[in-house]
């Protein structure tokens, strides 16, 4: 896992979601590190974005993205078994979800409203499993 991520603040063309929430001033935009999902982008809101990232590290690098460290926050999480019937919920920026198997979804203890799914290879690139899931 490398524990380096970039963002970028600036205006940028839409993104290619389906489902997505026009940023906002100072809302970021973070590349995750990790060739298995393509080195996908998410946005961050940016009363998230400060409590998550510590940065920049080195100031802005290409195409105006610079580098920021993640702040390790304790999350809950379970990963969707192979027999779950299917389910959907919907997402703190109202998309609704329908997680498949081998997905996470994972949930901040202390605001339970912010609950996500997060595909397998992006899960395993960018968490630190602290303690193992109890099966």
């Amino acid at each position: 896992m490398d524990d380096f991520y970039a963002a970028r603040s600036r205006l940028i063309p839409p993104l290619p979601w389906s489902t997505f929430s026009p940023p906002f001033s100072g809302d970021m935009v973070v590349k995750n590190r990790c060739e298995a999902t393509g080195n996908e982008e998410i946005l961050v809101k940016a009363d998230k974005f400060a409590t998550r990232y510590q940065g920049p590290l080195h100031g802005t690098t290409s195409k105006d993205w610079a580098e920021y460290r993640p702040i390790g926050k304790k999350m809950e999480f379970f990963i969707v078994p192979t027999n779950q019937a299917p389910f959907s919920f919907v997402a703190p920026w109202g998309e609704t979800m329908p997680p498949c198997p081998g997905e996470a979804i994972v949930q901040d203890p202390i605001d339970t409203s912010d609950t996500y799914r997060i595909a397998r290879d992006a899960f395993n690139c960018t968490y630190t499993v602290l303690v193992p899931n109890r099966e």
